[in-house]
């Protein structure tokens, strides 16, 4: 759905429905998986905000935080 976002970036919103999604970073330039949420579930209806719960460092994971 994404690419070439930089670290440290944001992107627009995106608009999906609603069900079970993985999510996926690479590392730059590579195929290799940095970050590999396993399933997600989004929720009908939902806007969240997915990001780094650590900050950049390993070990990598994401959060989706409900935005509202």
């Amino acid at each position: 759905m994404l690419s070439d976002v930089p670290f440290g970036a944001v992107s627009q919103y995106l608009s999906i429905l609603a069900g079970d999604y993985q999510i996926r970073v690479t590392i730059a330039g590579t195929t290799t998986v940095a970050i590999d949420t396993g399933a997600v579930t989004v929720p009908e209806g939902g806007v969240f905000t997915a990001l780094d719960a650590v900050g950049g460092g390993a070990p990598f994971t994401v959060q989706l935080i409900q935005d509202r």
